[in-house]
């Protein structure tokens, strides 16, 4: 009988037509609205929707599972957007139809205390509301010393975590929000959960043992896991596979449930063709933590300037390349950036990781070092050796920086001007841009080739029309080289 009552259930859930009303009759003992849990392939999650709108950008479910959260939004990119939620009523056994809790507003999160709402507005600003006799009041704006704000998550040991600005951000860097008093500083999980490749939206476990978070390549997004470290790091992210990640579609608004046994997301084929998924997904957070993981970049070595006729001698850090499987698993090899040979001065030692020589005559060498795992996996990255007629080693480190940096401006405050200092230690195009708090360009100082060198410039405090600008906080940001670069500064008339 239980199991003809399940198939009427979902029946009748499936074939009410879009933008009704109703109530579901189901057992004390179902959740997530009766609807049959999936496997290891995603299914619909079905939710109801008015004509012309989708369900989707993050759900939320509290921790007793008797309250369903999701955003109601029409079409992409969307102009309206309203969050509503399904209460589930003990004493009928019934899932009741739908109500709204806030307009003009979109990605819920929950708090596991079920007292906290989070929500954004189309500005990426977050918003909390509060919880008294089953209705949520007082919307107001999450911390207003932070003007923007994304995927908002207060975790069950009592820490924000968010993505940063992601209109002055080229990615959207996951950081922890630290809150002492009236300060309040942003701390990026840095490398390897932040790279080049980020998207915007993840989730974060309750008790931070993992991370889900959308990856970017080619116009698709897919969703990573990245798993907390005992020292604090994170693990390289890992795909979740081909089942949630599918070619031609990008995933986005990751959600798990409460006892970790299914994966929400948003999956978008098209303009018009998104809707909310479910896995199962327990299983799979413990099997990828036990997988190989892919070693990776976690920092660079900078260009290294050298004199013809000197001995040279640079040692790879362990530090640089990192192996979440052990870094005694790695082996290492170095060519020319092409896949050529070193240069007949220059020899590299795979096991002390060490580059050596005494160069013969001028030139520039790109060197490519690669690193690679047990399992094959591989990594590698590029940097340059410059070698330069004989000269005093002091004045040709004075000719030519050893790194790529954008300095802080002075003076900061200022009024009416300051000055913004940059070095390059190759040649390089160069953009130097001005923004404002809300990400948009203000000022473009420059964009253009420079040599390797070090520059200085001044800001007047004026818009690309020559206009002054008003007070308030300004982003100075430097792209160079595949690499960015960003300063606050603060301007006081």
């Amino acid at each position: 009988m239980k199991y003809k009552i399940l198939f009427f259930a979902s029946f009748l859930f499936f074939f009410i037509s879009i933008g009704s009303v109703y109530s579901q009759t189901i057992p004390v003992n179902d959740s997530y609205l009766g609807q049959t849990p999936p496997g290891n392939t995603p299914v619909k999650f079905q939710l109801q929707v008015n004509s012309g709108f989708f369900a989707g950008d993050r759900i939320a479910i509290s921790s007793d599972g008797k309250e369903i959260y999701y955003a109601e939004l029409n079409g992409y990119p969307f102009t309206k957007a309203r969050i509503k939620c399904y209460t589930y009523k003990d004493i009928s056994s019934t899932w009741n139809s739908p109500n709204v809790v806030v307009e003009n507003r979109y990605g819920p999160a929950i708090t596991s205390d079920g007292k906290t709402l989070f929500c954004e507005d189309s500005g990426n600003k977050s918003y909390t509301l509060k919880k008294t006799d089953s209705l949520w009041t007082g919307q107001t704006p999450f911390l207003k010393s932070i003007t923007l704000t994304h995927s908002l998550h207060l975790t069950a040991l009592g820490n924000y975590y968010l993505t940063t600005n992601p209109i002055i951000s080229t990615t959207g860097d996951i950081a922890k929000l630290v809150i002492k008093n009236a300060d309040t500083t942003i701390q990026n999980l840095g490398i390897p959960v932040n790279s080049i490749n980020n998207g915007f939206d993840f989730f974060i476990s309750p008790d931070e043992s993992y991370i889900v978070r959308v990856v970017k390549a080619n116009g698709v997004g897919s969703l990573f896991i990245s798993y907390h470290k005992p020292d604090g790091n994170w693990t390289n992210p890992k795909t979740l596979g081909n089942l949630i990640n599918p070619a031609q579609a990008y995933e986005w608004a990751p959600y798990a449930s409460p006892d970790n046994k299914y994966l929400f997301f948003t999956r978008q084929k098209s303009a018009t063709d998104i809707s909310i998924y479910w896995v199962r997904f327990s299983a799979l957070i413990d099997s990828l933590k036990h997988t190989n993981f892919v070693p990776y970049i976690k920092s660079r070595i900078s260009t290294q300037n050298i004199s013809t006729g000197i001995p040279f001698t640079s040692q790879v850090a362990d530090s640089i390349f990192i192996d979440d499987d052990g870094n005694n698993t790695l082996t290492y090899s170095a060519t020319l950036n092409n896949g050529s040979a070193l240069p007949s001065w220059l020899h590299f030692n795979s096991v002390t990781k060490t580059f050596s020589g005494t160069p013969t005559q001028t030139g520039s060498y790109i060197i490519k070092i690669t690193a690679t795992d047990t399992a094959k996996a591989s990594v590698y990255f590029s940097f340059s050796i410059v070698a330069a007629e004989q000269t005093s080693i002091e004045k040709n480190e004075k000719q030519i920086p050893g790194e790529f940096a954008l300095f802080q401006n002075y003076p900061n405050p200022f009024n009416p001007s300051t000055s913004i200092s940059y070095q390059l230690p190759i040649n390089s195009i160069v953009k130097l841009k001005i923004y404002d708090i809300l990400g948009r360009e203000v000022k473009m100082l420059r964009d253009s080739f420079q040599s390797a060198g070090k520059y200085s410039m001044e800001w007047d405090a004026t818009d690309n029309a020559s206009n002054q600008v008003s007070s308030g906080i300004y982003f100075c940001k430097m792209e160079s080289h595949g690499m960015n670069f960003l300063k606050k500064m603060i301007l006081l008339r």
